[in-house]
């Protein structure tokens, strides 16, 4: 198992084994996509070209930031995930979405030279910080049928 400091450039590979409402999900450094056109995103350059690769390669400076360990930041994303779960009141999707680590790489995913960045990133920390009820506002504001925004910029006006 590689370590997430010896993971140089983000690779992805395609699977069939994904629900088909999510993009691809990290494991130990590997990019699994379940559609081809994601793999190809990930794979066509060494650079971070695109909003997808910044936010999954900030979790793999975030599994830095946890002693280096994969094990840790997914000990980690399971906990957080459990604590929220009870905002499945607001969607399906919220428990995931307002895991402290997601938080990060949604809030900084734009931000190119932020993921680029060869160092751990450590802003996941602060999130975990926020009450359910914060959780629930910022929640109830993304899945409000009224609401166009995305979830960055819904975490942008609150955070």
């Amino acid at each position: 198992m590689m370590k997430p400091s010896k993971i140089g450039i983000l690779k992805a590979k395609k699977t069939w084994l994904l629900f088909s409402n999510f993009k691809g999900i990290m494991w130990m450094g590997t990019l699994y996509c379940r559609e081809q056109k994601y793999v190809d995103e990930i794979n066509k350059s060494d650079k971070i070209n695109s909003t997808f690769k910044s936010h999954e390669t900030i979790h793999v400076r975030q599994a830095q930031s946890m002693n280096d360990s994969w094990f840790k930041f997914y000990l980690n994303y399971c906990f957080q995930w459990l604590k929220n779960l009870p905002l499945l009141v607001i969607n399906i999707n919220a428990p995931y979405l307002l895991i402290p680590t997601e938080i990060e790489a949604y809030f900084n995913q734009k931000n190119w030279s932020y993921a680029e960045n060869i160092s751990p990133v450590f802003e996941w920390k602060k999130y975990q910080e926020l009450s359910l009820k914060e959780k629930k506002q910022i929640a109830k504001a993304y899945y409000d049928k009224n609401n166009h925004k995305s979830f960055s910029v819904i975490l942008h006006e609150f955070l």
